[in-house]
């Protein structure tokens, strides 16, 4: 809370916290309170989708997580007058990645929505059937304190999901 209003009162006012307003807003706060240089890919770009295409995305985003690189992203703006999709997603809303778990052929993410409450309903949720197909994955995960059926803002998501609901990602190069 405390940051969030020192970030409102550099940046003049709360409205222009908003994202589409400062495109890359999260990494300038995370260069204010870490320092580095703010960086922003849209994986919506043509160079991004051939990464995509070429299965070379997430090397350099599972580097940056074993750095402990803190990422920042944002879900896909909704059509107007949706606050929250079927799925549980907020609008354009910022969440953070806090882990990238291989289980063979499976990727995951760990996500947190920033607002602590509210989660991804898809493959991977809490409820998913996708726990009781994949037995070994759950019980690591547990074991490790990762996976909890509750409602904490917490989630994991299939790597394709996340690329399908997902639109831009910040971090900071130290």
């Amino acid at each position: 809370m405390i940051l969030e209003k020192a970030m409102a009162k550099l940046d003049g006012c709360y409205e222009n916290l908003e994202a589409e307003k400062t495109h890359n807003s999260p990494s300038i706060a995370l260069a204010y309170i870490l320092g580095g240089v703010p960086k922003c890919v849209d994986i919506r770009k043509p160079e991004q989708q051939k990464l995509i295409k070429e299965n070379r995305f997430w090397q350099s985003w599972e580097e940056k997580r074993k750095r402990n690189t803190i990422i920042v992203c944002s879900s896909n703006p909704l059509p107007e007058g949706t606050d929250v999709a079927d799925n549980g997603l907020v609008d354009f809303h910022g969440y953070s990645i806090l882990d990238i778990r291989h289980f063979g052929s499976v990727m995951l993410l760990r996500v947190r929505n920033t607002w602590g409450g509210g989660e991804w309903r898809g493959r991977w949720s809490d409820e998913s059937t996708e726990w009781q197909k994949y037995p070994m994955i759950r019980k690591e995960l547990e074991n490790e304190g990762l996976y909890e059926k509750k409602d904490d803002g917490i989630f994991w998501m299939e790597a394709n999901d996340f690329l399908e609901h997902f639109c831009l990602l910040w971090w900071n190069e130290l």
